[in-house]
């Protein structure tokens, strides 16, 4: 009688069984195959360690999917690739915030495209423009440094948070509110200044970091305050003997600034525009019925590490 690997001998003794039989049974009967399925896996893994090769998943446009990171990233490039449509007057945006809300966006990358390299230009232009219209004896002091050395407009990388005031009645330019911005600038200011995140101050380096642009820099600037030398509170009472000529001046500059408004890149402010203004300090909604502003923002210069963006932006995110 024949036996099969299957089958029990004459005898009734039955034939191993379990796991381990059957990879014997498979090694037995199906030894080539095995010994092909072996080699190429080894050759493969022999590939990898003997080349350049690496094995890496396509984060394209991401910091790391699925963070907090990656999805304020996602916010950004959204809204960046929107934004000459979103800052348009003059139609009703509902339909554009209800798509960009509700609906599924594509994948954003941060690969230049032709919109970044006009919003490139326009910001270069702005801070080229703050540069020029200023004198070294009637300006505030680390001007160049602030908006050429740190590029304080061309790069997107820096420290900018968004200021919107507690109720629609209130404005931005109110001197209260200038001087509860300017506190939180320094509070800000001296924990980046502590993790060693900001660029440094041009007069004393050793013991402060470069104040952001904002509405505060800019008050400074009309009251000429061009050392920083005010408090918050004298900065607050020096600023409301003037607000209201530099209100008078920011209603015709942000008129002419949607009259003349160009996406091409070639867009320069109006000489109407008070020095060291810029078009983040105030919303497009200011006029002269309203003369009301409810949010600012404020640019630190900070520090970026290009050899290491990610531990970068895990500090100023960890802090």
């Amino acid at each position: 009688m024949i036996l099969t690997p299957d089958s029990s001998s004459s005898s009734g003794t039955p034939q191993p069984s379990g796991w381990f039989a059957q990879c014997s049974r498979l090694t037995a009967t199906k030894s080539w195959w095995q010994f092909g399925l072996i080699f190429a896996v080894t050759l493969g893994l022999s590939a990898v360690a003997l080349t350049d090769f690496t094995i890496a998943i396509d984060n394209d446009g991401w910091i790391s999917r699925g963070t907090t990171i990656a999805k304020r990233s996602t916010q950004y490039f959204i809204l960046q690739d929107n934004a000459d449509d979103l800052a348009l007057t003059g139609r009703d945006n509902d339909d554009l915030w209800n798509a960009l809300v509700t609906e599924v966006q594509p994948n954003f990358s941060d690969s230049p495209t032709e919109e970044d390299e006009n919003d490139t230009r326009r910001r270069r232009e702005l801070s080229r423009h703050l540069q020029d219209s200023s004198s070294s004896t009637t300006t505030m002091a680390c001007r160049d440094e602030l908006f050429q050395d740190a590029r304080i407009l061309e790069e997107s990388y820096h420290l900018a948070p968004l200021w919107k005031t507690t109720t629609s009645s209130s404005s931005i330019l109110e001197p209260n509110v200038v001087s509860s911005i300017c506190q939180a600038e320094l509070n800000t200011l001296s924990v980046l200044f502590d993790h060693d995140l900001c660029v440094r101050d041009c007069v004393d380096p050793d013991n402060k970091c470069l104040a952001p642009y904002s509405i505060v820099w800019f008050a400074r600037l009309q009251v000429k305050d061009y050392q920083s030398a005010l408090s918050c509170n004298d900065l607050a009472t020096a600023w409301s003997k003037i607000r209201t000529e530099i209100e008078d001046s920011l209603v015709v500059c942000v008129r002419e600034i949607k009259e003349t408004y160009t996406t091409d890149g070639t867009f320069v402010l109006p000489g109407s525009c008070p020095d060291g203004f810029s078009t983040a300090l105030v919303e497009e909604t200011f006029d002269e019925t309203t003369r009301v502003s409810q949010h600012s923002v404020s640019i630190f210069p900070t520090v970026w590490d290009e050899s290491n963006k990610k531990e970068t932006t895990e500090k100023l995110y960890n802090l």
